[in-house]
């Protein structure tokens, strides 16, 4: 056809074969046609083989005709199979829990499901991958490195690996059942049915107003709000008992909305324990929720959305002298303030929540100890996501140097807001001491993902902090900000993966930024040379001798060393502050995806060092190590459990019951035996813990 173009084609279709035919502008005629010849016989296939036969044919103006014909297969590669689905992380003990992944092939290969990691009290389909179950008392505690994967016989893929909590039974089932309907006439009835919201016809006791049913709901008491908008206050009068909460919750699965703007806040719990408060929208208020005083208590399961009040240091969730309190599986939207503030308060948990947008920060943790957030979401385009700082006056409080042993694990920081000239907004602006962050996920924070702040009163002391397992990925600043001045000292980064973030100068006031770091590949900005120790982490970059990675510059952000040196170079001759770091492409299982899973084969497997080692050799349940700060042992916190721990070359693991940070000590639940200097990690498969803040299954 000498490359003439075609203009007619007829295409023809059987089940057996596909017939193209075309001709040219010079009536040349191509007709080609294909056999299928895949088969099938209930299982995979491996691809699918297709013969092409080509003839070629040619009819001159003069009559005179040629034609040629070949033939060709080709082989289409078989395709892996889709899973997704997001699996619920907690539940309560003698409560079903049900999970089922969605799957999907594209060339329609029948699937079969498998799981690792299964709890001993929970079922597996094969058939439709559902886990399913009931915990009970002897089951509380976290449940994780469960995986659910799907094959084609061929291909297998796997959702991310996720963790089930079973918690304590909050509700004793022996108490009154009491009603709130906003659409009875009468105050209160003793004869309330139901199933037609009305008085009359029925047994139970409701009132009209949450005023009502709280002057009479004593410990184990459930109260059923029924679906409506109420324009008042629920305010808690009675508090429950250990075992027998005061539950106020929506009846099944109607939808209670709490809306108004003068209530501040919209739900009070002050000077309330052993409450639960379950199943409402809180919209359109002046502020959310009151933790004051208020301890062992249960928030879970609400959707709060735009408050408005910016005046003083009350936020929209706000814990101020609270202990023992967990606020669980919670939406935040939108708030004039922070979003959720714990003001000289220990022992709360906060996990499993979403929280978007607020004028200042999304959460904050004020001179308050022994607090834990675990597996939320953030994400914040008005400013940053997360504080923590001692008190400098907040609720007319002031402490220093007051602000320890806060856990932060687990967490996704995906964005944060654009500054302009003002300090970057950062994904944590830490300024507090003996904390423990550990397998978060920072991504697309337009400032640091972690900024060690120093400034003012509030942020003076920056001490004794271990940061491990994470992964800071693609900040337009850095991954790490570790700034001047001040007391910093004995901060420990093991096994964390910079990578992918890039420079920009938001903040213009600085000619050194404006004209040198604008567009370097800056993970780690150092403006201080001491108080610091950076062990076994990964520079994600291509280029090993890539200059920026590490940047240090002084404190007034005006220049730096001249030139800027390689990670290899710190590494060799900084070795009290840098040890053993790398430089690799750490191969995420979708980067684009922000999925930071490693693949099989990743460098990062098996790549990660000890976190500490044993003190000296022995056995039995007192485990002496050479640095305890970078294990939890629950904090005391209803439900909670200890870290699950593993001895360097040893599979026995043992969950740490207690920690004594001051002798360096840890007390576990079964009897280990050890050397001295043997390695300590979390349960890590493989010869050794990973790099980044997943463990890969070995």
């Amino acid at each position: 056809m000498n490359n003439r173009n075609l203009l007619l084609l007829l295409l023809s279709t059987s089940l057996s074969g596909l017939l193209l035919s075309a001709c040219d502008d010079s009536s040349t005629v191509v007709s080609s046609t294909t056999a299928n010849t895949s088969s099938s016989s209930g299982g995979s296939s491996s691809g699918s083989s297709i013969a092409i036969s080509t003839t070629t044919g040619f009819t001159s103006g003069t009559g005179s005709s040629d034609s040629s014909s070949t033939t060709t297969s080709t082989t289409t590669a078989n395709r892996a199979p889709e899973i997704s689905g997001t699996p619920p992380s907690r539940i309560e003990e003698n409560s079903s829990y049900s999970f089922t992944p969605a799957a999907s092939d594209p060339d329609g290969d029948p699937l079969t499901f498998s799981v690792s990691g299964l709890p001993a009290w929970a079922r597996f389909d094969a058939v439709t991958g559902t886990i399913s179950g009931s915990p009970h008392a002897g089951d509380l505690g976290h449940h994780s490195g469960i995986r659910v994967h799907v094959s084609d016989g061929t291909h297998q893929v796997s959702l991310p690996a996720f963790e089930i909590t079973v918690d304590q039974a909050a509700v004793i089932a022996t108490g009154n059942r009491l009603f709130v309907d906003n659409q009875i006439s009468s105050s209160s009835c003793n004869d309330y049915a139901p199933e037609s919201r009305s008085c009359g016809g029925g047994s139970d006791t409701a009132y009209n107003t949450f005023d009502g049913a709280t002057a009479v709901a004593q410990a184990g008491d459930t109260v059923y709000v029924r679906e409506g908008r109420f324009k008042e206050q629920l305010k808690v009068r009675n508090s429950g008992t250990e075992g027998n909460f005061v539950t106020f919750r929506n009846y099944q699965s109607e939808t209670v909305t709490i809306t108004g703007a003068t209530l501040a806040p919209a739900i009070d719990l002050t000077d309330r324990e052993y409450v639960v408060i379950q199943g409402f929208n809180v919209d359109k208020v002046g502020r959310w929720l009151y933790f004051l005083e208020a301890h062992n208590n249960i928030v879970r399961d609400n959707h709060f959305s735009q408050a408005y009040d910016s005046a003083g240091s009350k936020a929209g969730i706000f814990f101020f002298h609270a202990s023992h309190n967990r606020f669980i599986n919670n939406t935040l939207e939108d708030n004039e303030d922070d979003a959720l503030s714990l003001v000289d308060s220990e022992r709360n948990l906060v996990e499993g929540n979403s929280i978007i947008n607020a004028f200042h920060s999304l959460w904050d943790i004020r001179c308050g100890n022994y607090n834990v957030l675990r597996n939320n979401y953030f994400y914040n385009e008005r400013q940053k996501d997360g504080e923590v700082y001692d008190c400098d006056g907040q609720v007319k409080t002031y402490k220093y140097n007051a602000t320890k042993h806060n856990l932060i694990e687990g967490n996704e920081f995906d964005y944060t807001a654009n500054s302009g000239n003002k300090s970057p907004f950062s994904g944590i602006q830490y300024g507090g001491q003996d904390g423990i962050i550990r397998h978060n996920r920072f991504h697309d924070t337009t400032g640091p993902a972690l900024r060690l702040a120093l400034y003012g009163t509030e942020a003076n002391h920056v001490t004794g902090n271990r940061v491990y397992q994470n992964v800071m990925h693609n900040s337009d600043f850095a991954g790490v900000w570790i700034q001047p001045k001040h007391s910093v000292s004995d901060n420990i980064f093991k096994n964390n993966i910079l990578g992918g973030s890039s420079f920009v100068n938001n903040d213009n006031r600085w000619s050194w930024w404006n004209n040198e770091l604008k567009g370097e590949p800056v993970q780690l900005y150092l403006s201080r040379d001491s108080g610091y120790l950076f062990d076994t982490n990964a520079f994600a970059h291509a280029n090993p001798d890539q200059p920026y990675l590490i940047t240090y510059g002084n404190g007034f952000r005006e220049s730096g060393i001249d030139p800027q040196r390689s990670v290899a170079w710190w590494n060799s001759n900084e070795p009290g502050k840098f040890r053993n770091n790398m430089v690799a492409q750490p191969a995420f299982v979708d980067e684009g995806g922000r999925d930071f899973h490693l693949k099989a084969g990743s460098p990062m497997i098996d790549a990660g060092t000890f976190l500490t080692q044993t003190a000296s050799a022995g056995s039995g349940t007192t485990l002496p190590v050479k640095d305890a700060a970078y294990f939890y042992d629950g904090f005391g916190i209803p439900g909670e459990q200890g870290d699950e721990i593993q001895l360097e070359g040893n599979s026995a693991t043992a969950i740490v019951v207690a920690v004594d940070y001051a002798n360096n000590t840890l007390t576990l639940d079964r009897s280990l035996s050890w050397s001295s200097g043997q390695g300590v990690s979390l349960k890590y498969n493989g010869n050794a813990p990973d790099i980044g803040a997943f463990e890969s299954e070995g």
